[in-house]
């Protein structure tokens, strides 16, 4: 984007049919002229909100389009076993002030977690533990006679992650 300019960007985005945009470092205050193309274009920037105080995530999720993207806890993605006892609150805190869908992640790993959040929020993101799996299936994945078998448990492991929103 910083290559082509925002308006280039945009264009070759909406030619290209992207749905929607998330730049994790852009700070919400610096982020005006991206929402103003992204609604220009009909490309929405998806906003990211962390847990932190309750004027920051009104005016983020206020302003959110597309779908809002909810940290689940501070620091990097990646795996965690356990989730914040905070994060319903948060969450639910989000939805009272968004008009968009409201998802969650950052962490999210288990069927037990998507099950535990899946009445506070519209959607689950996970990541890191199916980048994990990837790994994990490598070897096989690397030759041709083992590659269905493992993107059938690839498969399997994915849907039991999700079983709980069925």
């Amino acid at each position: 984007m910083l290559q082509l300019g925002e308006e280039s960007f945009f264009a070759l985005a909406r030619k290209n049919e992207v749905n929607g945009i998330l730049i994790p470092d852009l700070p919400f205050e610096e982020s005006e002229l991206i929402r103003k193309l992204g609604e220009a274009t009909g490309i929405p920037l998806i906003s990211l909100v962390a847990p932190t105080s309750k004027k920051r995530i009104e005016m983020i999720a206020s302003n959110a389009q597309g779908f809002l993207y909810c940290v689940s806890s501070l620091g990097v993605t990646g795996v965690r076993d356990t989730l914040p006892e905070t994060l319903n609150d948060f969450l639910t805190e989000v939805k009272r002030h968004s008009r968009v869908p409201v998802v969650v992640g950052f962490g999210i790993s288990t069927s037990e977690q998507v099950s535990m959040l899946k009445n506070y929020c519209d959607g689950v993101v996970i990541g890191s533990a199916l980048v994990q799996k990837i790994e994990q299936l490598n070897d096989l994945l690397q030759t041709e006679e083992k590659k269905e078998e493992a993107l059938a448990e690839f498969r399997r492991y994915a849907r039991s992650l999700t079983a709980p929103l069925r």
